[in-house]
């Protein structure tokens, strides 16, 4: 979806948005690493991971809400 959704945006073929997309994540990982010294792909520095393609926006909100909730952060 992320994908066909840049394509439209873009006017652009998927398959040249899929590599746009690719770089674009390339050149923010290494930039992240090179002045933050993290890995972005290290699913341990995060509290919550909601794959939003399985999820409707309310029900990620929702999610997030409980979370905060359980972590004892004010809404």
């Amino acid at each position: 979806m992320r994908v066909a959704n840049f394509a439209r945006h873009a006017g652009i073929p998927t398959k040249e948005a899929t590599r746009q997309l690719e770089r674009i994540h390339a050149e923010r990982a290494a930039f992240i690493a090179r002045h933050f010294k993290i890995d972005i792909l290290d699913a341990t520095r995060f509290d919550l991971l909601i794959n939003v393609s399985r999820f409707t926006p309310q029900q990620a909100v929702e999610m997030i809400l409980l979370a905060m909730r359980h972590r004892g952060i004010a809404i």
